[in-house]
C-alpha cells in the first residue's frame, strides 16, 4: 500500500469557519498506532453571506504506526473529531433553518493496492 488519505470536501452555508483535529480511537477509546495526519490547514470556511456555499478542501492523511502495518488498522473502531467554530461574517450573519455543512469523502490510494484472491477459493474448479 502506499500513500493513503480521505480527501473531504465541505460545502458549509454557515458563517461559522470551523477548525478541527481528528484521531483515531479503538474500543476502549485509546489513541491507536495507526494515525491520521492532518493539512496544516484544516480550518473550513465559512460563508461570508450565510447564503453562497464556501468549498473547502482537506486531506487526512492515514500513517500505520512505527512499523507501517496495515494491520495496525484492526484496531481502529473509531474516528474522534473536534471541532471549534467562529464566525466569518464578524457577527452579521445569522444562522437559519435552511444553511448547512455536508461533505464528500474520497479515498486516495497513491500506491494502488495490490490483493491475493487465491484464498477466496476453497476448490481449485470453483469458479466466481
Amino acid at each position: 500500500v502506499g500513500d493513503v488519505a480521505l480527501i473531504a470536501t465541505v460545502h458549509n452555508t454557515t458563517p461559522l469557519a470551523l477548525d478541527f483535529d481528528a484521531e483515531f480511537r479503538d474500543a476502549d477509546g485509546h489513541k491507536t498506532k495507526a494515525k491520521l495526519v492532518l493539512d496544516k490547514d484544516t480550518r473550513i470556511a465559512g460563508s461570508k453571506d450565510g447564503e453562497e456555499e464556501a468549498v473547502s478542501t482537506i486531506r487526512l492523511g492515514l500513517t500505520f504506526g512505527e512499523d507501517g502495518l496495515v494491520s495496525n488498522l484492526g484496531e481502529v473502531d473509531a474516528v474522534a473529531l473536534s471541532f471549534s467554530a467562529e464566525s466569518d461574517a464578524d457577527g452579521r450573519v445569522a444562522l437559519n433553518a435552511e444553511q448547512y455543512i455536508s461533505t464528500t469523502l474520497q479515498l486516495e490510494l497513491a500506491g494502488g493496492i495490490t490483493i491475493d484472491l487465491g484464498g477466496l477459493m476453497d476448490d481449485e474448479n470453483e469458479e466466481f
